[in-house]
């Protein structure tokens, strides 16, 4: 079997910076087997405060997701690539599901194979939340994500985000 191609860094200044106060590194890798990468949030200290891992393994063609926010949980997820919907060449589409275990310890597996390339401090905040625990974070603050909405699913909450409807359909 042939070597294994592992993440590259993508050059900074082709990326673009979503806020002032973050900076976005991102690794990829498409090999000609697995395919996936690693977009990491920075703040103005160099800390993780968020991150995107996606990978599509071999065989198949379905990439999953696993998002993470400082002060939020880790979700996962499918990409849908945004065709066979009504119109064309739309967007990707990511349908957050109930984690999976498998599908959590194949994108795991698949961080660990290419960690090697993240500095230190990243690789151990990635892991961390991964491995559902989130040490690496737990002792700088939290940024503010606004209130959690038990009802509504915003910010964390736990709701479904049908509290309107139901009470719209009683009345």
């Amino acid at each position: 079997m042939g070597e294994r191609v592992a993440w590259q860094r993508i050059a900074p200044h082709l990326l673009k910076r979503e806020t002032a106060a973050e900076r976005v590194v991102w690794y990829w890798d498409d090999g000609p087997l697995v395919a996936g990468g690693l977009l990491l949030w920075l703040d103005g200290a160099g800390h993780v405060v968020g991150f995107q891992l996606t990978h599509t393994p071999f065989p198949g063609t379905r990439e999953y997701l696993a998002d993470w926010r400082a002060g939020g949980s880790l979700r996962c997820g499918q990409v849908g690539d945004g065709e066979g919907g009504l119109h064309r060449k739309m967007a990707p589409i990511v349908r957050y599901e109930r984690p999976d275990a498998r599908r959590l310890a194949a994108l795991a597996a698949y961080f660990a194979r290419n960690a090697a390339a993240l500095e230190p401090g990243h690789r151990a905040a990635v892991a961390a939340a991964l491995g559902g625990g989130d040490e690496a974070s737990a002792a700088r603050p939290r940024r503010a994500r606004g209130v959690v909405h038990a009802v509504s699913g915003k910010n964390g909450g736990r709701g479904a985000g049908i509290a309107a409807t139901r009470k719209a359909l009683a009345a």
